[in-house]
């Protein structure tokens, strides 16, 4: 779907003046402060409004081209269905901004890349966790920088979530409204990422307010192999350690989802008549399983977009308080959930 092209009276509204005031600075023209001036062509650029011939303003602006500086890590990079869709996403409307775009891996809390060290872009966004101290070092040489799905709560800085807890909610909503009153299991290392912990937090509270039981010992969230990872044995290991096995699990993501489901059918387990499943992230790989797995959704693309759309407005005003961003989800039905109703 194409998007809707940005007007001067979109640039107007955006600062509350009059369109005339816009075209004026737009133009280079008399009648108009120069703080105005500026904050007319930020937010030009900003929005991605395409300039007529006659906004010399904007065209010297865009003449000197910015750069936008990604910061991630090699375990991002390797992902091709979450990140890779955030990455593009980003590159998009990085250039379609007219700024350069450079992307650097790092080790976690080792070395900021030299764009960074040396402040040769104009901004940064960082995606997922690159070490508290990496995030502290970028906050202390004052560029402007946005993260992608994950935030420090020590460090000021804005950031673009998921809604965990809103995701969860829908999650176990549905299985108790198919199952009626489930024991449901949950299966993640809450320790790997500040989402895992927010969707473990939110499971707990969630059963609680449905007036669900959490029994714990249906529910892994410890001691998986980092080194190397082996999700497949972490899991076969719980599951065969299990006496009985619960009404539902709640996988953290969709890695988890597949992996359980595979290793229960292969055991003589049915999904979903013996065992529901239920996940986090819906990429291809849960839709194309057998079963295809009943998921929750996170609109990848629109990360990356409002990762760009924040950091440029930090470009507009400097001094606006940091903010972290909850992009909502939603339930994707498919067969791993059993209907009892």
């Amino acid at each position: 779907m194409s998007r809707k092209k940005v007007t001067m009276e979109d640039i107007a509204s955006r600062l509350d003046i009059s369109k005339y005031a816009v075209s004026l600075a737009l133009s280079g023209k008399k009648g108009v402060s120069e703080i105005t001036r500026e904050k007319v062509v930020q937010t030009a650029q900003e929005m991605g409004y395409r300039p007529r011939p006659n906004h010399e303003a904007l065209h010297k602006a865009m003449e000197k081209r910015g750069t936008i500086g990604v910061i991630t890590s090699e375990e991002v990079l390797k992902n091709p269905y979450f990140f890779s869709t955030v990455l593009n996403e980003i590159e998009k409307e990085v250039r379609r901004r007219d700024y350069g775009l450079s992307i650097a891996n790092v080790d976690i809390d080792g070395n900021l890349p030299d764009f960074a060290r040396q402040k040769i872009v104009d901004g940064i966004i960082v995606i997922s966790d690159i070490g508290t101290s990496l995030v502290n070092k970028l906050k202390q040489m004052n560029i402007p920088c946005v993260i992608v799905e994950h935030y420090e709560k020590r460090v000021n800085m804005d950031s673009i979530m998921t809604n965990n807890r809103q995701g969860v909610y829908l999650a176990i909503e549905y299985l108790n409204r198919q199952l009626k009153t489930p024991i449901i299991g949950f299966l993640g290392d809450i320790h790997e990422s500040i989402n895992y912990y927010e969707r473990w937090k939110s499971f707990s509270e969630v059963l609680t307010d449905l007036g669900l039981k959490l029994d714990l010992d249906y529910c892994k969230i410890d001691k998986f192999n980092r080194y190397p990872q082996d999700p497949v044995k972490d899991i076969r290991d719980f599951i065969q350690g299990l006496e009985s096995l619960p009404d539902a699990f709640f996988c953290v993501n969709d890695i988890l989802a597949v992996i359980l489901s595979s290793m229960l059918i292969k055991s003589g387990v049915k999904i979903p008549e013996d065992v529901s499943i239920i996940g986090f992230d819906d990429t291809k790989l849960t839709e194309y399983n057998i079963p295809p797995l009943t998921m929750i959704y996170l609109y990848r693309e629109h990360y990356g977009r409002r990762a760009v759309e924040q950091l440029f407005s930090k470009f507009v005003n400097r001094e606006k308080p940091a903010e972290v961003i909850r992009i909502n989800t939603k339930l994707v039905i498919r067969n791993s959930v059993r209907d009892t109703r």
